[in-house]
């Protein structure tokens, strides 16, 4: 796989980001993090190649259906998730166009099928 092609990844927290990053690159691709809708807007207008964002909704609030939801209209999956005690009952991510949700502690092989499968086929 090629290096050139990013994923976005909506963290609110540096240490979640870092290791986000170390899998993503043994998966030959480059997290991009960003912090807000404008961020989001900015990274799919330069050019750049995202084909997916993975949104921690931890520190996130609302905002993560305004993500899900631009995202959406955009053509970028996003994978959304979940600490573990708040996975219990609505689900915001799919109800605004999430293509997976996560419950955290997230299963990294499950992860990695999924962001494989957003790859365009020469990447895979």
């Amino acid at each position: 796989m090629s290096k050139r092609y990013c994923v976005l990844t909506v963290e609110s927290e540096s240490g979640n980001f870092q290791v986000l990053s170390r899998f993503l690159k043994k998966l030959g691709v480059e997290a991009l993090r960003v912090h807000s809708l404008d961020d989001i807007r900015a990274a799919l207008d330069s050019g750049r190649p995202v084909f997916a964002a993975i949104i921690d909704v931890r520190g996130q609030g609302a905002e993560v259906q305004d993500y899900c939801r631009f995202l959406n209209e955009k053509g970028v999956p996003a994978l959304v998730i979940f600490p573990g005690e708040s996975f219990k009952g609505s689900r915001p991510g799919y109800g605004c166009g999430a293509k997976w949700v996560f419950k955290k502690p997230v299963i990294m092989r499950e992860l990695a099928d999924c962001i494989r499968t957003c790859l365009p086929n020469e990447a895979r």
